[in-house]
Formats: structure tokens, C-alpha cells, sequence
């Protein structure tokens, strides 16, 4: 009977957890979580307070005309899961909420002062009230005061800086819409690369 009792507690805290105190930690195939408190529900996990959210990385290549999401900070965030055929998990989306700070990058493909292909690694900073990330569309949606900066690399200036109410990222096609508020338009400053 103890033995029962003892496997339906362990089922019951492997379906519903709470971890507080300290930094409690959760781990998948593609990223892990940080924060004050993890609580975990079937398939959706809830963190708050110093939340981070962190892709691992597969390679340290980035495809040309794509975008890695490196991190999610935010005071809280979401995760709904989704069971692969392996049953494995694996995250499905992501929301963010209130104080987003975002990272990334982005290789994009040019040519060099003698005319030989070349891939740039740039640098996406974002901030905004909110951030979705859709994984099987690879989207990012980002609202509420938005501003996006693009950096290049060795330089501290942003090359182009965006802001508006919601942004839309693609990811893989490495392609933005940006929408504005009422009343307000959306902005894109485009400045000089590096050595311009």
C-alpha cells in the first residue's frame, strides 16, 4: 500500500511542480529556463522572476538569410511543450511578459572589397512589453514599445534600429513587419556599416 501511495505522490510531483528558493532550473532538447519559480503542468511550464530563457546551440554556424534567437529575459514566461514522435519534449511556443529583453543573430550574405562572398554575423538587441515566439513557424512577435537595434560587428553603433507598437520576425526568412501605434508611425533608422 506504501508503495502505491509513494508512486502516486512521485506521478503527482512529476505532473504538477513547483520549484522556489534559489535559481530553479528546466532543461529541453533546445533550451533551457532559469528563474526565482518554475512550475510545470502537463505540458506548460511557468516561470516568474528573473526569468531567461536560453536556446542551446546545435552549431555555431548560422545559415545565411536566417536568424538564431540566442535569449529571452523577462519577468515572466510560458512555455507550452509538444511530445515529438519520440515522445520526447520539445518546445512549441514561448510568451514573454513585461521588461523583454531579447537576443540574437544574424547572418547575412555580402561581398568583401575584392568581390569574394563573405557571411556577416550580426547582432540583434530587442526590448519590448511582450514577446511570442511561435517555433514551428519560426516567428517572433514582440509588442508593446518595441525597439529593435541591428549591430554590426566591432562596432557599437546600430547599423539600423526599428521601433513601433508589434513587430513581426520570420526567422527564416530573415524578413520584418513593423507596425505602429495608433496616432504613431513605426521608425527605421538605417545608419552606416562599419568603416562607412
Amino acid at each position: 500500500m506504501s508503495k502505491i501511495i509513494a508512486s502516486v505522490l512521485v506521478l503527482t510531483g512529476l505532473v504538477l511542480c513547483t520549484v522556489l528558493g534559489g535559481a530553479a532550473s528546466y532543461s529541453l532538447r533546445s533550451a533551457s529556463l532559469t528563474a526565482d519559480i518554475i512550475e510545470l503542468d502537463n505540458l506548460t511550464v511557468k516561470a516568474s522572476g528573473n526569468t531567461r530563457l536560453v536556446a542551446k546551440q546545435t552549431s555555431q554556424m548560422i545559415a545565411p538569410g536566417t536568424i538564431h534567437l540566442d535569449s529571452i529575459r523577462a519577468d515572466n514566461i510560458s512555455i507550452d511543450l509538444v511530445r515529438d514522435k519520440q515522445k520526447a519534449l520539445n518546445l512549441k511556443q514561448a510568451v514573454a511578459t513585461r521588461n523583454v529583453v531579447i537576443k540574437a543573430r544574424r547572418a547575412d550574405r555580402e561581398t568583401d572589397n575584392n568581390g569574394k562572398p563573405i557571411v556577416i554575423i550580426r547582432n540583434i538587441d530587442a526590448v519590448a512589453q511582450k514577446a511570442q515566439f511561435l517555433r514551428d513557424e519560426d516567428k517572433l512577435i514582440l509588442t508593446g514599445n518595441v525597439n529593435l537595434k541591428v549591430l554590426e560587428p566591432g562596432n557599437p553603433q546600430p547599423i539600423a534600429e526599428l521601433s513601433g507598437e508589434t513587430v513581426v520576425y520570420y526567422l527564416k526568412q530573415n524578413r520584418i513587419e513593423i507596425k505602429g501605434q495608433s496616432g504613431k508611425q513605426p521608425e527605421l533608422t538605417v545608419g552606416p556599416k562599419g568603416g562607412e
